[in-house]
């Protein structure tokens, strides 16, 4: 499905919604606590646990049960006043084709790196060698914060759509992705949008960036294996170097 024109225009119109004070607050603090606390990719019980109960306090979203191989992981849904049932098939390809999108699927990740915080603040890192230097811990604070938004507009009564939000584990190493499918996730949820969201540091603060298909470069591993011919010492000659031929590639 292509994107809205207003979307592929960058031409985004933003809701009037503003966090109050006392919620910006609250996500900060919320923030702050991910960064102090932060955990590795399949290791994020905690902040698992602690995004569940943050959307507990939030009373029109649904936990789903999915349930990861690491046990991280969390999907929350909101339901919207006009919600095209799933089950109308009829219905929710005429709405497709007319480009009205009846879901929509924010994501953000939620784990940390291996990596030692020295840089002092009173939410300095106490996992030792462990801390958020990617942004995640922000990642994760902002759809909390987009979640407050979210529930105000389904109790004003302007939300028309489904939104679900996945907080992703194991971003670092690119298998949380493929981890959460596997578990079930499009059986649970059925986006016709996506957005994966990622703090980009060169971007102007306050402005989102945003366009059909991919953005940011992804991850892949791969593996070279360079085969060479041992040989004696007093006849390197009739050897084949594997060092030379790896210092090359």
């Amino acid at each position: 499905m292509k994107l809205p024109a207003d979307l592929r225009k960058m031409e985004v119109k933003m809701h009037p919604y503003r966090l109050s004070e006392e919620e910006y607050e609250r996500i900060l603090a919320f923030k702050r606590d991910l960064h102090m606390h932060p955990e590795l990719s399949g290791e994020e019980h905690r902040t698992t646990e602690r995004i569940r109960t943050f959307l507990e306090t939030l009373p029109d979203f649904r936990i789903l049960p999915l349930h990861t191989e690491t046990g991280t992981g969390l999907v929350a849904q909101i339901r919207g006043e006009e919600k095209a049932d799933r089950a109308d098939r009829d219905k929710a390809d005429r709405d497709k084709s007319d480009g009205k999108m009846t879901e929509i699927m924010l994501r953000a990740d939620i784990d940390a790196l291996p990596q030692t915080e020295v840089y002092e603040s009173p939410w300095k890192s106490v996992s030792p060698g462990i801390m958020h230097a990617c942004g995640h811990d922000f990642h994760t604070a902002s759809l909390l914060g987009a979640a407050l938004l979210l529930q105000r507009a389904k109790t004003d009564g302007t939300l028309h759509r489904t939104v679900d939000l996945v907080f992703q584990p194991a971003e670092e190493g690119a298998r949380g992705a493929l981890m959460m499918i596997r578990a079930g996730l499009f059986d649970l949820i059925h986006p016709d949008l996506c957005f994966g969201m990622h703090n980009w540091p060169s971007v102007p603060s306050g402005r989102i960036v945003c366009h059909e298909g991919a953005l940011m470069s992804g991850k892949r591993n791969f593996e070279i294996i360079i085969h060479g011919v041992s040989g004696h010492g007093s006849m390197p000659h009739l050897g084949t170097d594997a060092i030379v031929c790896a210092a090359a590639v």
